[in-house]
């Protein structure tokens, strides 16, 4: 489980606890394909949920030692990300098919997010830990800028048959371009 130190910056501690990885269960309805059923998750972070590409106080963190910035309104956005993943649960959202380096990731918008819009950016995987049946990983979350563009992508799909086709190993349907 990734337990991320606190910062401090210009003497101010910046604790990042809420980002430790964490297990949380959901009992998913009964559909015409599945039963009733309690899904397992493990949920983690990137640091990319409190650090940009630019910025004043560099952080250097992780095997590949990327640099980073950290960012303090990430860093405040980010204290509210598990709740913001339990609704993406609860009300079985639709999240678009995206790619980034050729892996899979699924993009929500959470519109009006403490008074702004907010992108999640989300490795959806079979987890490999005992305790869980699908590993969630936030790769990135952020507040877009004025000049970011549209999120592009190959599709979009309701959260759970996005964990369905995860945990019965298949692969999901998109359609072709011509």
């Amino acid at each position: 489980m990734r337990i991320w130190p606190s910062i401090e910056i210009d003497e101010t501690e910046y604790n990042l606890a809420h980002l430790t990885g964490k297990e949380f269960s959901y009992r998913r309805a009964a559909t015409q394909g599945y039963p009733e059923r309690i899904v397992r998750f493990y949920l983690e972070y990137s640091n990319h949920c409190f650090t940009e590409h630019f910025g004043e106080h560099e952080y250097e963190h992780g095997p590949e030692h990327e640099i980073r910035y950290f960012c303090s309104k990430r860093y405040e956005h980010s204290k509210g990300i598990y709740d913001l993943i339990k609704k993406v649960v609860s009300e079985n959202v639709f999240m678009r098919l995206t790619f980034n380096e050729h892996r899979e990731q699924f993009y929500y918008l959470e519109e009006y997010y403490n008074d702004t819009d907010y992108r999640l950016f989300i490795e959806i995987t079979k987890s490999n830990h005992e305790n869980s049946d699908v590993r969630l990983k936030v790769v990135s979350a952020y507040e877009p800028r004025p000049e970011s563009a549209a999120v592009g992508g190959k599709g979009w799909f309701k959260f759970f048959k996005i964990v369905d086709a995860r945990i019965d190993g298949r692969k999901l349907e998109t359609k072709r371009r011509r």
